[in-house]
């Protein structure tokens, strides 16, 4: 397996000592998490109430007569349209829930702007769940597919325009493997 070539997000050395101090301590974070003394969702709360968790399946495939390291007592699934997604049993101290539940809303890293600058268009970017900010009167509306998005450029001078045409033709040609013909 090899890392998603374009995933925006960074990590400082002190974010992935956390996340692996809370790994060691709590386990995985990223599924619904159970805890069974307080009988309390402490992480995937909001996943839960849109699947309305105590409306759907929950398939238990291991348990552990005594908890492991991190607290888990059985790990399963909740099957909600269809799909299955991670659910894990635990017993843990409320000093265990609380450092959970801000862990699992805390840790997750830095985006790398230039990555998602370059690589995702601000639609795709909305679009996905990340919620960019602008001044309200510079927000873009998506343009319809069905019309041709376009571009109006003004120079100060014809010889800049002439300049950035032919950089662009230049660029296109490299990029697209075609030829302008005058």
């Amino acid at each position: 397996m090899k890392k998603y070539e374009h995933n925006p997000r960074t990590w400082t050395k002190k974010q992935v000592q956390q996340l692996r101090k809370s790994m060691l301590e709590l386990g995985d974070l990223s599924g619904i998490v159970h805890d069974l003394n307080s009988d309390q969702i402490i992480g995937g709360n909001f996943r839960s109430d849109i699947m309305d968790i105590n409306k759907c399946e929950i398939e238990i495939v291991k348990q552990y007569d005594v908890p492991t390291p991190q607290g888990t007592v059985a790990i399963g699934f909740v099957t909600w349209n269809g799909e299955k997604f991670n659910y894990r049993q635990v017993r843990w101290t409320k000093e265990q829930c609380d450092r959970a539940c801000i862990s699992a809303n805390a840790m997750g890293g830095d985006f790398d702007y230039d990555e998602l600058a370059n690589y995702f268009s601000e639609y795709d970017l909305e679009e996905f769940g990340l919620d960019l900010w602008k001044p309200e009167e510079a927000k873009e509306e998506k343009p319809p597919k069905d019309k041709p998005i376009s571009l109006q450029i003004n120079f100060a001078s014809e010889g800049e325009r002439t300049r950035f045409i032919v950089l662009m033709q230049e660029q296109l040609e490299k990029d697209f493997d075609c030829e302008f013909k005058a």
